[in-house]
């Protein structure tokens, strides 16, 4: 039954085509987007463990937030052949009405 499970969950992280992620904290959230824009896969994790499974995907669109600490993660998935792109803070939504722990900084617009 767990295999079941597994399976489908990795037959999701196929059909990924735009991942946004929001790492500024030290668990990261993760919003996996089709080719249509629904959301296919929604996690916190750690920060290794994004990594570890970015790693095992298909090439695809990653968006992340422009600070000091993220370069290093954005030539980490730039040498495992997926599309980065580091956007200003700026562009993160500053004043979102909800608590600042929410994935909400991880969606794309």
């Amino acid at each position: 039954m767990a295999s079941t499970k597994q399976s489908s969950r990795t037959t999701v992280l196929e059909e990924v085509a735009m991942i946004g992620l929001d790492v500024a904290m030290p668990t990261a959230h993760f919003v996996g987007l089709g080719a249509t824009g629904q959301a296919l896969a929604l996690r916190r994790r750690s920060k290794s463990k994004v990594l570890e499974v970015t790693a095992k995907m298909e090439p695809c669109r990653i968006g992340l937030e422009d600070c000091c600490g993220l370069h290093h993660i954005g030539r980490q998935l730039l040498a495992w052949g997926h599309a980065v792109k580091l956007m200003p803070p700026k562009y993160d939504k500053p004043f979102v009405n909800r608590p600042w722990c929410v994935p909400a900084n991880a969606w794309p617009d």
